[in-house]
């Protein structure tokens, strides 16, 4: 009980940290939003979840796909081309994700945001 609860947790503060990072991100403060979605990649990538679940790494793909945009917003193309490549290899080690329709709607968004 007390891990499933640890983790249940992390996964909370992970979608806490990444509304915090969207907000600041629509409020145009990039460096915040930036810390705010690493703090939540990190929370994530915490979190246990069954091995079949695709449901984290699609939300990492998602805050990582966030951070592209901050990354280009802050003129470090090269490190925005860096996530999104790191990104786009969650989606491929992930064969359910992958073929999913979630998993192919992120990869779409992943390309379109740079």
């Amino acid at each position: 009980f007390a891990q499933e609860n640890g983790t249940n947790l992390k996964l909370q503060a992970a979608i806490a940290s990444r509304r915090v990072g969207d907000i600041q991100f629509h409020l145009g403060r990039i460096d915040e939003a930036d810390k705010a979605y690493r703090k939540a990649i990190e929370f994530y990538e915490a979190a246990e979840v069954s091995g079949d679940d695709i449901t984290k790494d699609l939300a990492v793909v998602e805050v990582y796909t966030q951070l592209v945009q901050v990354n280009a917003r802050q003129g470090n193309m090269a490190v925005a081309m860096a996530t999104q490549q790191k990104t786009r290899q969650i989606i491929e080690r992930n064969p359910k994700l992958k073929s999913s329709e979630q998993g192919r709607y992120a990869l779409a968004v992943l390309f379109n945001n740079l």
